[in-house]
C-alpha cells in the first residue's frame, strides 16, 4: 500500500510540472510586446524605402518595439510609394508583427459622406495603414449633401480612426503618391538586416524561465524529502526496512526444516 504522504508528494510534483510551462508561456506573451519588431522578414521592396525613415517617423526611441510599432495607426506610411504588390506583401508582414488588428469601421461614416469617401478611397482592403496613409478624402459640405453637423461627425470619425496618424514623411523622403501605390510589378526578397537587433530575452521571458526553474527545483526537493521520510518510517529509524503488512508471515521452507532425531523403540 502506498503511503499517503508519498501520494501527496507525487501529486505536488505533477501539479507544478503542469504549471511550469504555463509560467514560461506567460513570459512568451510578455516578450511579444517587449521585443523589437522583426524587420528581417519585411519585404525588401518596402524595407529599402522605410529603413532610413522608421526611427524618426515612429519616434519609438532607440529600438522599435512591437508595442510602440503596433500602437501607431499607420506605421507603413513610409512604404506608400511602392507598388500594390509590394504594399500587399508588406501589409501581410505587418499582420505577423501586429496580429488581430481589425479593419477600419466604415459604417460610422455619415451616409451623406459615404459616396464621397468611397470615390476618393484607393484602398483595396480597409486597413488602418492604407486608410490613414492615403490622402484624406475631402468630404465636406461643398462635396457632399452633408450639413455642418454631419461634416463634424465625419471629421470626428477620421480623427478617431487615424488618431496620431503619420500623415507627413520627413523631408528626406518622397511624399506619398496621391493615387496610392503604383500598379507596376517589383520583386522583393525578405532578407533585410534589422535596424535594431534584439537577441536578448525580455523581462517577461526571463521571469517565466526563472519561475519554471524555481518551481521545478522546489517540487523535486519536496518529492525527494517525502520519499526519504517514507522509507525512514518503514525502517523504524534504524535503516532496516520492515514489512508493513502484518498479515505477511514467513514460513520455513522444506530445506530449512531440521530432521527429528531417531528414537529407538524400547
Amino acid at each position: 500500500m502506498i503511503d499517503p504522504q508519498f501520494r501527496l508528494a507525487t501529486g505536488i510534483l505533477c501539479f507544478i510540472a503542469l504549471i511550469s510551462p504555463l509560467s514560461s508561456g506567460a513570459g512568451g506573451r510578455f516578450q511579444r510586446r517587449d521585443a523589437n519588431v522583426n524587420f528581417t522578414s519585411m519585404p525588401q521592396c518596402s524595407w529599402t524605402v522605410c529603413s532610413p525613415l522608421l526611427s524618426s517617423l515612429l519616434d519609438c526611441g532607440q529600438g522599435i518595439t512591437v508595442d510602440c510599432f503596433c500602437r501607431r495607426p499607420n506605421p507603413l506610411i513610409c512604404a506608400w510609394t511602392v507598388n500594390w504588390d509590394c504594399w500587399n506583401r508588406t501589409e501581410d508582414w505587418y499582420d505577423t508583427q501586429c496580429p488581430g488588428r481589425p479593419p477600419v469601421n466604415l459604417s460610422e461614416i455619415p451616409s451623406c459622406a459615404r459616396s464621397c469617401f468611397d470615390k476618393e478611397n484607393v484602398c483595396m482592403e480597409q486597413t488602418h495603414n492604407c486608410v490613414c496613409s492615403q490622402p484624406r478624402p475631402d468630404c465636406n459640405s461643398a462635396t457632399t449633401t452633408c450639413g455642418s453637423g454631419e461634416v463634424g461627425l465625419y471629421d470626428a470619425w477620421y480623427r478617431n480612426t487615424c488618431k496620431s496618424n503619420l500623415t507627413a514623411l520627413p523631408t528626406s523622403a518622397s511624399n506619398p503618391h496621391p493615387a496610392g501605390p503604383s500598379t507596376s510589378s517589383a520583386s522583393g526578397t525578405p532578407t533585410p538586416p534589422p535596424p535594431f537587433p534584439d537577441e536578448s530575452l525580455s523581462k517577461g521571458a526571463t521571469a517565466g524561465i526563472a519561475v519554471g526553474v524555481i518551481a521545478g527545483t522546489v517540487a523535486l526537493g519536496v518529492f525527494l524529502f517525502m520519499v526519504w521520510k517514507w522509507k525512514f518510517q518503514l525502517s523504524g529509524g534504524n535503516g532496516v526496512v520492515h514489512n508493513p503488512d502484518p498479515k505477511a508471515r514467513s514460513y520455513p521452507t522444506p530445506s530449512m526444516a531440521q530432521p527429528a532425531p531417531l528414537v529407538e523403540a524400547p
